[in-house]
């Protein structure tokens, strides 16, 4: 057995070491799932020991391989940040552990951990020496395999040992747990016997036990994301299944198993002392009384525990499915009552799907959206549409004379309280009659951009906003291919032949069918005509607007922040058609964000911002970061000094994010910033609402400020659905009237005033207090 997990690590390692050079930095994602499961055959070859000293090392080590793996696969630049010296002493204390385990062993075991201790600790220094060479995370994938090849080779080679010591011994008077130091005995003999004739069923019940528990829960998961029968339609609750074994797993390796496990060497003096009463009752004849008994009923499960162990050392399958036996039940109690604390991001493994999805659908994006664009801008231009009007949006009562306004709001679609708490401010907003549409700015559905969230995540939060609706994709309205998204909101020729375009860059027998496309397009008329609202108006993810002296473009980045060659030179194009308009872009990421220039290390990113400096945008704003920030921002091109306002509005429903006000860099970006909600009133909201059982999470956020991750990455544990609230949108009003544009923010109870945001160089004007509604002025060229 121990070969055949020697040649799966090595196998692992042999991926995990060539992928990256074959196909890039972004499959180092998809390693950590390799590494995941190289640290779980750790686990099984650590069991299998009956070294204790080093098995508890070497399970220290399995956890650690399997974070780092979760690490890796969530978020593969954290490893290449902080996270690197974390990394570099992982491996380094995992060579220490290896050469320290070798001198309690002897022959050939001996040498080869010494040679993988020695072998690690080169690694180590090995990975430092090549991220500082500027190889990235190609040196990740490179250390990482390099060190899977080995331990594989090295469990490959060592005979198996304890799986040999369990045959020397079958003798039932021998106690399983040789630890306690147990002479054999008839007392051991009459308890072992009878569990071990029953252990010989044990591996069929704990099969058919976990089979018919997953298969109970995929059925709950397949029913409540209401999945369809296609592949892709069985994606999300596969997915969701798989999430509760590897939960199940994680739960019995790294909780149960450690605590049960401690429990029996700290007791075994007490369980000693029991053995020796026992044999004292056995020998002498004399009848346990009520209190002995329950002794007995304790010792009869400490060795059918022990019994298990020894099983597990030996046998993998009898491994597999005990380990999965022991953390279902708390697994399945989390997933039958996880749906009553709301939507939630970490606690729910439903919306684990979406790193699922993420991991498919990143590198198509641009694929998708080329096709897309060229194929209904064929279709328009074979119409008699003029070339610059294919993509451009002309909203009810704007034109070139008179003031009017339009509402911005991004990452709304949870569809929880969260969003709701915002529709009357937004009902508010439609009654003003200068309100003339509304655009959202980001992730319109959440968590995977299906069809069948719009109702409830769309429709009803909007019903009553009878203006004219627009939209840019996030990048959870990508995970279904933005199958969602185009049929609600690109008309239906265009949203048809988006849908085809789609579906001609795939493999068409295994994703839909041009059926499926008109079922969707025709539901999404249906919402529309029911709840009255006014959307399915563009004919892309991207839009313009040309008005007398303001233009608005509004530009998708999809999941990895980036154009595709089509979209790059529309937006150019639409910029320059703006002339010298005041130009404001609304954008699906923002350029700047918790305190930081997020285009400088993002070469992709940076081409866009860089085109917007070329063209003198004076407004950009975002989604897809969940609350308010603003930032100033001084620039030069060819020799003129420029500003450019940036503002994050992703506040729009989805749960707050924490990141920017709990941790607001000391070295930021912009003199002048600002952000909603203040850290006063969040932390005090963190610190009162925060339940009983997410105070670990809290802890380690104010102790460790969430390292090796961000508070950022942290704030979906943090989903409060109860007030105070701290959403928001903003309301951009173009004042001809006054040569200015305003810009103005509103909360849950109206517009928020100075006071509520926390605030760094000059933002408030000096004329204003801090009683004064917060409004932005720049004026109108």
């Amino acid at each position: 057995m121990r070969r055949i997990l020697g040649l799966a690590v090595m196998g692992l390692g042999v991926m995990v070491l060539f992928l990256p050079i074959f196909f890039g930095e972004w499959i180092i994602a998809l390693l950590g799932v390799f590494v995941i499961v190289a640290g779980v055959f750790q686990f099984v070859e650590t069991l299998r020991s009956t070294d204790e000293t080093i098995s508890f090392l070497s399970y220290a080590a399995g956890i650690v391989t399997v974070l780092l793996g979760l690490i890796l696969f969530i978020s593969p630049n954290f490893v290449l940040s902080g996270l690197l010296i974390a990394v570099t002493l992982f491996f380094l204390i995992d060579g220490a552990i290896k050469i320290f385990g070798a001198f309690k062993l002897t022959g050939s075991e001996r040498w080869w951990d010494l040679f993988n201790g020695v072998f690690a600790i080169a690694l180590g220094l090995l990975l430092w020496f090549l991220v500082s060479a500027n190889l990235g995370l190609a040196a990740i994938g490179i250390i990482l395999g390099l060190r899977l090849l080995a331990q594989g080779w090295t469990m490959f080679f060592v005979p198996e040992k304890a799986a040999v010591d369990q045959i020397l011994e079958p003798d039932s008077r021998y106690h399983p747990d040789t630890r306690l130091g147990l002479e054999p005995s008839d007392t051991i003999k009459e308890m072992q016997d009878p569990i071990l004739q029953k252990e010989e069923i044990v591996t069929g019940q704990n099969i058919f036990w976990c089979v018919t528990l997953i298969i109970i829960l995929f059925a709950i998961h397949l029913f409540r994301v209401n999945g369809e029968w296609s592949l892709l339609g069985l994606i999300t609750p596969f997915s969701a299944t798989v999430g509760d074994v590897a939960l199940a797993f994680l739960i019995a390796i790294a909780l149960l198993l450690p605590i049960r496990l401690l429990w029996r060497a700290a007791s075994r003096p007490i369980e000693r002392v029991a053995w020796n009463r026992f044999d004292h009752l056995h020998a002498n004849a004399i009848e346990p009384t009520p209190v002995e008994l329950a002794f007995k009923f304790w010792l009869e499960r400490r060795m059918t525990f022990a019994i298990a162990i020894n099983k597990i050392r030996s046998s993998l399958t009898y491994a597999f499915w005990r380990v999965l036996r022991i953390g279902l039940p708390l697994t399945a109690v989390i997933v039958a009552i996880n749906s009553i604390w709301g939507f939630s991001w970490y606690f729910n493994s439903e919306n684990w799907a979406s790193a699922v999805w993420q991991e498919i659908t990143k590198e198509r994006v641009d694929v998708w959206r080329a096709a897309m664009t060229e194929d209904v801008e064929q279709d328009a231009l074979a119409k008699g549409i003029a070339p610059d009007k294919i993509f451009a949006i002309e909203p009810e009562g704007v034109n070139d004379t008179g003031d009017f306004s339009f509402i911005v709001i991004g990452d709304t679609g949870e569809g929880d309280p969260s969003q709701m708490v915002l529709r009357d401010q937004i009902i508010a907003a439609n009654n003003r009659e200068d309100v003339k549409f509304l655009i959202l700015s980001s992730d319109v559905i959440y968590p995977d951009g299906k069809m069948r969230d719009y109702e409830p995540n769309f429709y009803l939060p909007f019903k009553g906003f009878e203006k004219p609706l627009y939209a840019i994709p996030g990048n959870h309205d990508w995970f279904d291919a933005n199958e969602g998204f185009n049929a609600n909101f690109l008309e239906r020729d265009a949203a048809i032949i988006s849908l085809q375009a789609r579906l001609s860059e795939d493999f068409a027998d295994i994703v839909s069918a041009n059926e499926h496309f008109e079922e969707i397009t025709d539901e999404a008329q249906r919402l529309r005509d029911f709840y009255g609202i006014k959307n399915g108006r563009q004919r892309a993810p991207f839009f313009e607007m040309h008005t007398a002296g303001f233009s608005l473009v509004a530009v998708d980045t999809g999941i990895l922040r980036r154009l595709d060659d089509k979209e790059k030179a529309w937006f150019d194009a639409a910029l320059g058609r703006a002339g010298d308009n005041f130009k404001m872009v609304i954008i699906g990421h923002p350029l700047y964000a918790a305190g930081l220039q997020q285009s400088a290390t993002d070469p992709d990113f940076n081409a866009i911002h860089e085109i917007m400096r070329r063209h003198n945008v004076d407004i950009s704003m975002g989604g897809d970061t969940h609350d308010f920030e603003f930032y100033r921002e001084y620039y030069t091109v060819e020799g003129n000094e420029n500003q450019m306002l940036h503002f994050v509005n992703g506040g729009g429903g989805a749960y707050l994010s924490i990141g920017t006000t709990l941790a607001y860099p000391e070295d930021h970006a912009t003199e002048d910033y600002a952000f909603y909600p203040r850290t006063d009133e969040l932390n005090t909201k963190m610190a009162t609402q925060t339940p009983l059982w997410k105070k670990p999470f809290l802890i380690w956020l104010n102790w460790f400020n969430g390292y090796p991750v961000t508070p950022e990455t942290l704030s979906g544990v943090f989903d409060f659905n109860q007030a105070p609230y701290f959403q928001s949108f903003m309301e951009v009003k173009v004042e001809r009237s006054q040569n200015k544009v305003r810009l103005l923010l509103y909360g849950v109870n109206g517009q928020l005033r100075w006071r509520d945001l926390q605030i760094g160089g000059q933002v408030k004007p000096a004329d204003q207090s801090d009683d004064d509604f917060v409004k932005f002025v720049v004026p109108l060229r």
